[in-house]
Parts: structure tokens; C-alpha cells; sequence
């Protein structure tokens, strides 16, 4: 599981995404995205409902950019078919 930070340029239009990675291994993988508002809560953002995608590159081992292709799935994004040549680092 990773955090990341985000700033839709709005008031109210920041907080973090969780980013987590079952089992996190190499092969399939399933990748969920829940967005947590300014005040730490869970938030449904309506200006990530379009636009949030998540791409992933290892340049060192020339690996990527691979699309995780997620899908909104009423109050985070997800997907159950992303193929990991290398396991998650945190």
C-alpha cells in the first residue's frame, strides 16, 4: 500500500489516494485507489471521477509506463487485471 498526495486546484480539492497492490507480486494483480478528502474521510471527488489513472514505470529495468486501466467503481477505483513483471516496493 502506497499514499500519494493530490491537488485538483479547487478548494477542497486535496488530500491522498491509497494505492494498494494484492498480492503484490509478480503476475495478476488486483489495484484499488480509495481517495481520502482534506479532512482525512473518504471522499468522492468528483474532478478524479474522469481523469484518475494510474501508470507505472521502472526505468532502471526498462519496465513500463504500464496502464492499470481502473475503473470507477462508486467510490474508488479498481481493477482485478494488471500483470506485474516485478513485485510492489514500497
Amino acid at each position: 500500500m502506497v499514499m500519494l498526495p493530490f491537488d485538483v486546484g479547487i478548494p477542497n480539492g486535496t488530500g491522498t489516494v491509497q494505492i494498494t497492490f494484492l498480492p503484490g507480486r509478480v503476475g495478476d494483480n488486483t489495484v484499488e485507489a480509495l481517495v481520502y478528502g482534506p479532512d482525512k474521510g473518504i471522499s468522492s471527488v468528483p474532478e478524479l471521477r474522469l481523469t484518475l489513472t494510474l501508470t507505472l514505470t521502472q526505468r532502471a529495468q526498462r519496465i513500463g509506463p504500464l496502464d492499470a486501466k481502473l475503473a470507477d467503481r462508486g467510490g474508488y477505483w479498481a481493477t482485478d487485471r494488471l500483470r506485474l513483471p516485478l513485485p510492489e516496493r514500497a
